[in-house]
């Protein structure tokens, strides 16, 4: 009798946390999502202006990816391809710096 309520509380528990964990994913996916939009052509002039500041460019190929707004803050996804090498980076358009991923 001791062991068999035992094992479903056991059970139980690890069940609720499954749901709960699941939850958790499926609601920040959804804030994290409301977060992200396609970076518009002003923008990707502005981030090409931050990257040449800082970075030679020549012989990349620059790839834009989403804008992601994080605490009041706009991040920019780039990724630069040179033959087989990729280098990922975001650029923040607010304090105009560049974050290496």
């Amino acid at each position: 009798m001791k062991k068999s309520l035992f094992i479903e509380i056991i059970i139980l528990v690890v069940l609720i946390a499954l749901i709960a964990s699941f939850l958790f994913h499926i609601f920040y996916f959804n804030n994290f999502r409301k977060d992200i939009r396609p970076i518009s052509e002003p923008e990707k002039q502005d981030v090409l202006r931050i990257l040449n500041e800082s970075i030679n460019l020549e012989g990349y190929e620059v790839i834009f990816g989403n804008m992601l707004t994080v605490k009041n803050h706009d991040l920019a996804q780039v990724q630069l391809v040179k033959g087989n090498s990729k280098l990922y980076y975001a650029v923040d358009l607010d304090k105009r710096r560049i974050i290496k991923r």
